[in-house]
């Protein structure tokens, strides 16, 4: 039976990281298409996060310079509801070994600012003093590394400031809620693509199989293929810079190619 302090000083930690969080790190994605991070409004209120900063040592940008991949609520850019996700690109990630930290300022060093935090590969990363003394981390734990190269995501579990609250996904989710079955990605959203703008590898991910399309805006067909899996990866690197459109079934999704 555990003892009245130790419950307490639990207690203690829960309500620091609860009352510290407004937004957090929800998955990551370091691989060969593009960088990516998932975070969550878990405020009761709207929050405007263009301001706040996202640190992978020695990378730190401002949200407002990064790109939005998918949102929750189409149109709302940087401004969250309550629970809202949004997924960004444009931050570089340690593919292997690695942290991301959420900042509402600039202050990196100070554990005032730092509300939400991860570590992945090893311990001793350089903002992970600030996470502990903030109360949004556990000192000296990691989150193994997933296999990212292999479309694996680094996904929270929704609750908790230990490594063991972490998993490896082998069901990427942009922008809805971290799953571990296809069969829950079918019943929250259809088909997702990203990066966007994309280069020269482009995701597409859905339950549903068939001929994904790919047409340029006058509707011509310039590449289609098979999808058999859950997440494929179609080679676009022979498209001319423009516009596009990912067709499947009654879905239609436009990107741009550069």
């Amino acid at each position: 039976m555990k003892s009245t302090s130790t419950l307490f000083l639990f207690a203690m930690l829960f309500s620091s990281f609860s009352a510290s969080s407004q937004l957090i790190v929800n998955e990551v994605s370091a691989n060969i298409f593009s960088d990516l991070v998932e975070v969550k409004n878990v405020s009761n209120a709207p929050l405007d996060i263009s301001t706040y900063w996202i640190c992978s040592f020695p990378d730190y940008e401002q949200f407002s310079t990064l790109t939005i991949e998918c949102e929750e609520i189409k149109g709302g850019g940087f401004v969250l509801e309550p629970g809202e996700l949004i997924t960004i690109s444009g931050h570089d990630l340690g593919a292997a070994d690695g942290e991301v930290g959420i900042y509402t300022d600039d202050q990196f060093s100070n554990p005032d600012y730092i509300i939400s935090y991860v570590q992945y590969g090893s311990a001793g990363h350089e903002r992970e003093d600030e996470a502990v003394a903030a109360g949004v981390w556990t000192a000296g734990e990691f989150a193994p590394t997933p296999n990212f190269n292999g479309g694996h995501t680094l996904a929270y579990d929704g609750s908790g400031i230990t490594a063991s609250d972490w998993f490896d996904s082998t069901l990427p989710s942009p922008c809805i809620e971290n799953v571990t079955s296809i069969h829950e990605i079918a019943a929250a959203t259809g088909m997702v693509i990203y990066p966007n703008p994309v280069v020269d590898k482009l995701c597409v991910e859905t339950f549903e199989m068939g001929t994904v399309f790919i047409t340029d805006i006058k509707g011509a067909v310039v590449v289609e293929f098979e999808k058999k899996s859950p997440v494929e990866i179609i080679q676009l690197s022979d498209l001319q810079p423009g516009l596009y459109i990912a067709r499947l079934g009654g879905e239609a999704l436009r990107f741009r190619k550069d």
